[in-house]
This record gives C-alpha cells, sequence and structure tokens, in this order.
C-alpha cells in the first residue's frame, strides 16, 4: 500500500466529501476504487475519456463544454483520477503505469462497454493517456501539452523557492517516497485550502502573460477545481508523483500500433 492507515488518515483530515448536486457527475464502482466523473453529450457518437492534469479534477473540464461537443457528436467522460477529488478512492497497486493502464481498462467496460474510446490527456494526464494507448479498448490516445518528469522539476524548484520545505529536496524516491511526498502536499493542500492569495500568488509567478491574464479573469473556476484536487489531503500527491519517478514500463513492441496524437503548447 502508499499509505499506512495512520498516514490515509492524516492525509483525509480536515476534508470533507460532500455529495454533488451535479447531475453530470456520477461514479464507477471498480473493483480497486471508486472513480467519479462527468459525462457530457451522453448520445455522442464517438467517446472521449478525457484526463485532468496535475493537482487539478474533473472540473478542469467545466458543463461549459458540452455545447462544443454535441456540435462534434463527441460524448465526454471527465475523470478524477485515482486520489483526487471529493469521493474518488485511494488505493494500492498503482506503483506503475501498466496498473494504471488495467484500471482504465476496466473503466472504459463500465463507461464504453459496446465501443472503444479515445483519451486526452492534459498536462499530467497526457502520462496517463499515453499509458492507456496500446490497450484494445482505446482507439487513439492524445497527450494535450503532456508534463513531462523534468517539468516536475522545475515545478518543485518553484515551489521551493516560495517557501514550500523539501527535506531533503531531491530525495524522492524508492521507500521513502511516501515519507517525502505526504508533508510537501500538505504544506500545499495549506496553501491552497487556507491561503489562497499566497498560492494564487505563486502560480501567477509561474505563469506566462497569456496564462496570467485567463487565471485572473477566471480565478474563481480555478480555486474551485484546485480545493476540489486536494480534497483528500496530501496523499492526492501520490499518485502523479508514483507515476514520474516510476521506470517508463512500455516497450516499443507494447505500443506498436497505437494510434498516438501528440499537442504541445503552452499549458
Amino acid at each position: 500500500d502508499f499509505l499506512s492507515d495512520e498516514e490515509t488518515a492524516a492525509s483525509k483530515s480536515g476534508f470533507s466529501e460532500g455529495p454533488s448536486d451535479d447531475p453530470s457527475i456520477k461514479v464507477a464502482h471498480l473493483s480497486s476504487g471508486r472513480i467519479r466523473y462527468r459525462e457530457m453529450n451522453p448520445e455522442g457518437r464517438i467517446t472521449v475519456l478525457g484526463l485532468h492534469g496535475y493537482q487539478a479534477s474533473l472540473e478542469e473540464f467545466p458543463r461549459e463544454l458540452e455545447p462544443i461537443l454535441k456540435k462534434i457528436d463527441v460524448r465526454g467522460i471527465f475523470i478524477d483520477r485515482p486520489g483526487i477529488g471529493p469521493i474518488s478512492t485511494p488505493w494500492s497497486g498503482l506503483e506503475d503505469l501498466k496498473a494504471w493502464s488495467h484500471l482504465v481498462k476496466e473503466l472504459v467496460g463500465k463507461v464504453s462497454p459496446d465501443q472503444p474510446v479515445s483519451i486526452v490527456g492534459h498536462s499530467a494526464g497526457g502520462l496517463y493517456a499515453l499509458a492507456a494507448a496500446s490497450l484494445d479498448c482505446v482507439r487513439v490516445a492524445a497527450p494535450v501539452s503532456a508534463l513531462w518528469p523534468m517539468t516536475m522539476g522545475t515545478l518543485i524548484e518553484t515551489l521551493y523557492n516560495h517557501g514550500v520545505i523539501f527535506d531533503p529536496v531531491f530525495e524522492i524516491g524508492g521507500e521513502l517516497f511516501p515519507k517525502k511526498i505526504i508533508p510537501i502536499g500538505q504544506q500545499i493542500c495549506d496553501l491552497i485550502v487556507n491561503h489562497w492569495d499566497d498560492y494564487f500568488e505563486i502560480i501567477m509567478s509561474m505563469a506566462g502573460p497569456v496564462d496570467r491574464e485567463l487565471l485572473t479573469k477566471n480565478q474563481n473556476a480555478f480555486r474551485h477545481w484546485t480545493v476540489t484536487s486536494v480534497m483528500q489531503g496530501g496523499a492526492a500527491m501520490l499518485q502523479d508523483g508514483r507515476g514520474f519517478i516510476s521506470p517508463w514500463p512500455f516497450t516499443p513492441a507494447d505500443l506498436a500500433g497505437s494510434r498516438i496524437l501528440l499537442f504541445s503548447g503552452a499549458h
């Protein structure tokens, strides 16, 4: 398991699940836990599974997208990745990206049993989209502005420079990983939940001019999805952290025949 019982309890302290009154929000019950997802345009001809980025949630894909999905005849399934959001279940077994691909296969069997899906992964979600590319139930995998491990180093350095304490900074790995990342996550969660203005200032300092303008105009929406992402506390960082430090488990032969579209650009 990633966490002991004590660590799991500590990571959730102070955060409430809270039921959703949004009719587009549903829950898929899987053998390894449960996944909250938002379904839009259920009658769409093609199903797209959307994966949010680092420290985000399905709120990254707001209901305002539905008219666009209707126009292009696409059904959207946008999930909270494991351990993220108010009700998705943190579980053991996601120690490499192959385990994640097994989860995707089971999830697709629940939400789209009669046809394969395309997967779009934004930012950190791009890594997980790529990890599912070889599945028979995936038509196309499309990482968009994918966040790769070297980018994580920049993020860690920026947070460190703004007073988030890493001890030691770059010794995050192996069996020590949960004990390092949970305190880091707790500090970031505390900033988000209790000191939003300070957190927002840090994010603005990392953003380019275009992103700063967008964040300023949409701060309330950004705050909503960011707070949602950390409702389970510091452990919410574990899934992405594990994914980024784990060895890439797929060979070129594993991905032979897969259809992968790479989209680059600003976040």
